[in-house]
């Protein structure tokens, strides 16, 4: 599923959104680890015509709540 999601920096998510590839079980809201960070998911289902012409990468994994 194609998901989008904000950057967390400082504890707080960044204004732009970057598309990723996620599991069918993530939901709005999740924190989730990516290659090169840490974002918290702000939209999922994006239509593959959204994201056409942008490289799209694969989250690393869905953040428990323990994990924060």
């Amino acid at each position: 599923m194609l998901i989008k999601i904000k950057f967390i920096r400082n504890g707080e998510p960044k204004d732009r959104e970057y598309a990723y590839r996620a599991p069918d079980d993530v939901k709005v809201g999740d924190m989730v680890e990516l290659p090169s960070g840490k974002g918290i998911v702000t939209a999922v289902d994006v239509p593959k015509a959204e994201v056409a012409g942008y490289e799209v990468k694969e989250i690393v994994k869905i953040i428990n709540e323990s994990e924060e």
